[in-house]
């Protein structure tokens, strides 16, 4: 079962990669990684997984969204109109698949730790992981007292929150 969580930059997903920093994750755990087309993916095939794998991961499933709410979106579609680059809103459907992804370990045997990461690990993987507390019956506010420099993107929160039919009592906003 899913039984902590760890909020994380990509930078620091990124020196697990190439060195030898473990940032004290113990084993095993699972990580969301999210980007964006500015920053693209990392983890780019077997051999980056391979060395997550050696490192206590034991799977990873990534995301592509920008860091961006549905009414900044709109603002931004409406003002920008023939805009080369395309803003990513986050989806329902992305948020079924990371409803299922988390639900894939959630009542797994070992106790595992999920970690999620974005580019500054604040606003979106903030979101994510603030969901997963509530949604795995995770200590919030030992989660936020870990983790305290987060801002989770409401956007990504509420999309999570609706795709999961849960109703929490801490919004991001009300931490």
């Amino acid at each position: 079962m899913i039984d902590s969580i760890r909020i994380l930059p990509r930078y620091s997903v990124e020196k697990l990669i190439s060195t030898e920093a473990t940032w004290g994750l113990r084993h095993p755990w699972i990580l969301i990684s999210i980007y964006s087309d500015t920053t693209g993916p990392f983890i780019v095939g077997e051999p980056d997984i391979e060395k997550l794998k050696i490192k206590g991961c034991i799977d990873v499933k990534a995301f592509e969204f920008h860091d961006i709410t549905q009414k900044k979106f709109k603002a931004l579609k409406k003002s920008y109109p023939k805009a080369k680059k395309q803003l990513k809103l986050f989806t329902e459907s992305q948020a079924k698949d990371m409803l299922e992804y988390i639900d894939k370990y959630k009542n797994d045997d070992r106790d595992t730790m999920l970690v999620i990461h974005c580019e500054a690990g604040v606003s979106r993987s903030g979101a994510v992981g603030l969901f997963a507390c509530g949604y795995l019956g995770i200590d919030i506010v030992r989660f936020r007292a870990l983790h305290p420099t987060i801002n989770p993107n409401p956007y990504v929160y509420d999309t999570l929150c609706s795709m999961s039919k849960i109703k929490f009592v801490h919004p991001p906003a009300a931490l």
